[in-house]
């Protein structure tokens, strides 16, 4: 048997993302939007490396961290502990702006090899809230709450 081509799975039917998987991911949950990743990846251009790093980010803020959208878009897809490679056209990598930090160009075509290390997923449906931001209220709700009560003894 020859295997004359294997193109990967197209993940958005659009050709601007395509994977294939080296190891597969365990369970079945990915991470949504929102969710906190826990990856390590390696970018290529030309076949030149240019950037490797593990970094933990929230989905949606891949950019913050100079990880293109097509990243971000890929992990929804993703399982735990999932290794992949990722081409990703022009549009879902760096864009007509490029990334000059690493020496890509304009519109060009990027390969990453991503692991999934870790997820988790943000609840559909609810804020996320800080601890702090829920402390501050309870806080502040508390003192509203003395200012009436000292209001109403004084006559106020």
């Amino acid at each position: 048997v020859e295997l004359l081509d294997f193109k990967g799975e197209d993940l958005f039917e659009d050709g601007g993302i395509i994977r294939r998987i080296k190891r597969k991911g365990e369970g079945y949950s990915n991470p949504n939007e929102g969710a906190t990743v826990e990856i390590h990846l390696e970018g290529f251009c030309g076949g030149t490396r240019f950037d490797c790093k593990d970094v933990k980010f929230v989905v949606g803020e891949g950019e913050d961290h100079d990880i293109p959208i097509g990243i971000d878009k890929a992990l929804e897809k993703m399982q735990r502990g999932e290794h992949c490679i990722l081409y990703l056209g022009p549009r879902y990598g760096f864009g007509e702006a490029g990334k000059p930090k690493y020496g890509i160009q304009a519109n060009a075509e990027l390969v990453y090899e991503v692991t999934l290390k870790s997820f988790e997923k943000v609840r559909v449906g609810r804020e996320r809230r800080s601890l702090p931001g829920t402390a501050v209220f309870v806080l502040c709700s508390s003192l509203l709450l003395w200012f009436i009560f000292l209001a109403g003894v004084q006559g106020w």
